[in-house]
């Protein structure tokens, strides 16, 4: 039907173009336009189906810009379905089908691998989403290691497919793989031992992004956890990486986690004052520290005492927690702190000790000759 219709149109039965005849080079091209014709139409079919169903989620403008971008591979892709399906109907030779059956088959597999890639956007936004609607920094993190993940896993299904496609034994190629992988296995332990080391801190949650971690060899705040390797800025402002494996075995004080920061110092005073002056001056630190707006007033965080005889000084420890959230937060108020003790030793008459030697000379008794 289709043969005797274009070869009542465009040329007699027998004429050949570029080796084929005109009426199968003429339906093929036919076929292919009516075919991307039926694929924008589903396509457009599906994005307002897609369209309405986002729409219950939220965000409806964000959620359709990916979807806009996998239409057109995917128009392309049940374009190139439909060709494939209806190309026998040409009675084009048997090698020339098979070879154009097996063109269509690679566009199919790399226009889904495209779509795919787009429509795995979405899934990202939608994670991305509700990471920033917890409060665990953590999950920001894990969002790009999952969107990498999906996108690999999605080109290594479409490159199993095309060399399917092309014939290939899939069964004797992962055989092949499996024994080049245990070889690689044993390359590349550390690798290995990094991303299961990565495997862990999203487990355990030693720490999050933005938190401040001292480790042995370094310190620094957390910009990005990968699945190899942490990114920390130091207080140098350089920006240091450490494999995972490692600060998986390491011991780590997370200074990010801290409710109230801890400020401890010790006050030595000369050993002539009075100890009536000593507890009054104990009393004044301990009335600065409670009218100090960023101190913790309880009795467990705030600690001033006669601490020891020390060689040069007597010694008032002085111990307090201030409720603040970073470390200029914290060295202001030690500053307020050390201000306020020192205007109160002054008005009291409390000097400070430093370190001082007495040396006793005692003279000789003359030698009797």
């Amino acid at each position: 039907m289709i043969r005797d219709w274009i070869t009542s149109v465009f040329a007699a039965d027998g004429a050949t173009l570029w080796g084929f005849q005109v009426w199968q080079a003429v339906g093929l091209a036919v076929l292919i336009a009516l075919a991307w014709l039926a694929g924008w139409i589903i396509s457009a079919i599906l994005l307002a189906v897609f369209r309405k169903f986002l729409s219950r989620w939220g965000h409806a403008q964000e959620n359709a810009v990916p979807i806009k971008r996998a239409i057109r591979p995917l128009g392309l892709m049940l374009a190139f379905s439909l060709t494939a399906m209806f190309s026998g109907a040409l009675e084009l030779p048997e090698d020339v089908h098979q070879t154009t059956v097996t063109v269509l088959q690679m566009l199919i597999t790399l226009c889904g691998v495209l779509a795919a890639f787009k429509l795995s956007d979405l899934l990202t936004l939608r994670m991305r989403l509700a990471a920033e609607a917890t409060e665990s920094a953590l999950d920001d993190a894990l969002v790009p290691l999952a969107d990498k993940t999906i996108k690999f896993l999605i080109v290594l299904t479409g490159f199993v497919i095309a060399l399917q496609t092309l014939g290939f034994n899939i069964a004797a190629l992962l055989a092949g793989v499996s024994i080049g992988g245990l070889a690689l296995a044993f390359a590349a332990q550390d690798t290995i031992k990094n991303v299961f080391g990565s495997a862990m801190i999203f487990v355990d949650r030693p720490f999050q992004i933005g938190d401040w971690i001292t480790f042995d060899g370094g310190e620094g705040v957390v910009e990005e956890i990968g699945f190899r390797s942490t990114r920390l800025r130091t207080p140098a402002n350089s920006l240091i990486t450490v494999p995972n494996g490692r600060l998986a075995d390491m011991t780590l004080d997370n200074l990010g986690l801290r409710t109230f920061r801890r400020y401890r110092e010790v006050i030595g005073v000369q050993y002539d004052t009075p100890p009536e002056t000593i507890l009054a001056f104990i009393e004044g630190i301990r009335e600065v520290i409670r009218q100090h707006p960023k101190t913790v007033n309880d009795l467990d965080r705030m600690q001033v005492h006669f601490y020891k005889f020390d060689a040069s000084a007597l010694s008032i420890l002085m111990v307090m927690h201030f409720a603040v959230d970073s470390w200029p937060e914290e060295l202001q108020a030690r500053e307020e702190i050390n201000v306020d003790v020192l205007r109160l030793a002054a008005s009291m008459g409390v000097n400070f000790a430093f370190p001082t030697q007495t040396l006793h000379i005692q003279s000789m008794p003359p030698v009797v000759s």
